[in-house]
């Protein structure tokens, strides 16, 4: 597999309200085929299903596996027709990570069956492992002889996050290829890049650093980072997509002109939570019909909502104007 670089977009899973569901709501899965090819079409580098921003623990396995054959297909189909999709057939990411390292296991290798390109494992939350644990958690995984990212979100693993002393080991296990940084410390991202990524690079082994903050993919990438798993991209592929093209292209200036924008957008798709924010933004630009999430994520807050709208009013009007 090539390096991950450029935009990945980290998919949502739209639902529609159903009270006869046990969950109160459904997935709607005509709407996420439609969010895939409008992805497609904006030409991202890959898309990423059952992640965080997909509410993934909140969906049981029959959904799991749905949604994964809808992506295939949709990427499958645009392989067959170049001139529909924009002609680039993007890379399947699929998020695999838990906190049983078996099941991970189980379930990377499920994906490498399902025809991902790649699976995403989030260090282990909840339980705190310390580094010993943390590091044979990864060499779990390893085993399923598949390519992985690993997800380093201390914000979201109590804590717990993966180390430079860490990333130096674990950058060496065979099935490794990359990590999505989502610490927000830009200090340890140029350390991963100076330490990690150049030094394997000189040994001809790939390690793509991608960023998981959209607000650090412009520090990222000018550091030497070489893209983002995105959240914002669900609602603004093509800017997204501009940003990283410019900065792979070495025209900084040019990502200086979109990077703004996105820096504000991505402070308000976490206004109140992801996935929450980005799926209200995506509702006010007609991309989904509903903005609910499956508790324990709640709707927006009301005085947030009235925030983001003031918001939303003037930015859906200068992209109207670009």
């Amino acid at each position: 597999m090539s390096t991950l670089q450029g935009t990945y977009t980290a998919l949502i899973t739209p639902f529609r309200p159903n009270p006869r569901a046990r969950k109160e709501f459904s997935v709607d899965y005509a709407r996420f085929r439609k969010l895939v090819d409008y992805q497609i079409s904006w030409g991202v580098d890959g898309i990423l299903v059952l992640g965080t921003t997909g509410e993934t623990p909140m969906l049981d396995t029959r959904e799991k596996k749905r949604l994964v054959k809808i992506a295939r297909d949709a990427i499958d189909e645009s392989k067959r027709n170049p001139n529909l999709f924009g002609g680039k057939k993007p890379k399947l990411i699929i998020g695999t990570g838990t906190i049983d390292s078996f099941d991970v296991y189980d379930s990377t290798k499920w994906a490498k069956g399902e025809g991902a390109d790649a699976a995403l494992v989030v260090a282990p939350y909840y339980v705190k492992p310390n580094m010993s644990g943390m590091i044979k958690h990864f060499k779990q995984v390893d085993k399923a002889k598949f390519p992985f990212i690993l997800y380093n979100v201390p914000s979201r693993t109590a804590g717990t996050g993966i180390t430079i002393e860490m990333y130096k080991e674990l950058a060496q296990l065979e099935n490794v290829i990359g990590t999505k940084e989502a610490s927000g410390d830009i200090k340890l991202i140029k350390q991963v890049i100076d330490e990690v990524k150049t030094p394997l690079a000189e040994q001809g082994k790939e390690f793509s650093v991608l960023s998981g903050d959209d607000n650090l993919t412009f520090p990222t990438m000018e550091a030497g980072g070489d893209g983002v798993i995105s959240v914002i991209a669900n609602a603004v592929p093509k800017q997204a997509r501009d940003l990283t093209d410019a900065m792979l292209a070495g025209n900084a200036e040019k990502a200086e002109e979109v990077s703004p924008m996105l820096y504000q957008l991505a402070a308000f798709a976490f206004i109140d939570g992801n996935p929450v924010s980005i799926k209200y933004i995506m509702k006010s630009m007609g991309l989904i019909k509903h903005d609910c999430c499956r508790l324990p994520l709640g709707p927006m807050a009301s005085d947030k909502s009235v925030t983001l709208e003031k918001f939303l009013e003037k930015f859906l009007k200068s992209e109207k104007a670009r």
